[in-house]
């Protein structure tokens, strides 16, 4: 299987409107303020600013460390 994505996925956006986002605005709060887990999760607060606009942007993510924990 293959998949035919010529112009790349460059501004391509996960649904979810604004319940989604206040959803990841409250985790990475958690994130920020130390929170052990979220959701059961490991997680960290992943930054990237965009390579034409410049603006920062943020979003929670789940992590796995390499390795017995």
């Amino acid at each position: 299987m293959s998949f035919d994505t010529p112009h790349g996925t460059r501004g391509a956006r996960q649904p979810g409107g604004k319940l989604m986002a206040w959803m990841n605005r409250w985790n990475m709060n958690r994130i920020r303020d130390n929170a052990e887990k979220v959701m059961g999760m490991r997680a960290l607060v992943l930054s990237t600013v965009g390579a034409n606009s410049g603006i920062p942007r943020h979003t929670p993510v789940a992590y796995f460390p390499d390795g017995a924990d």
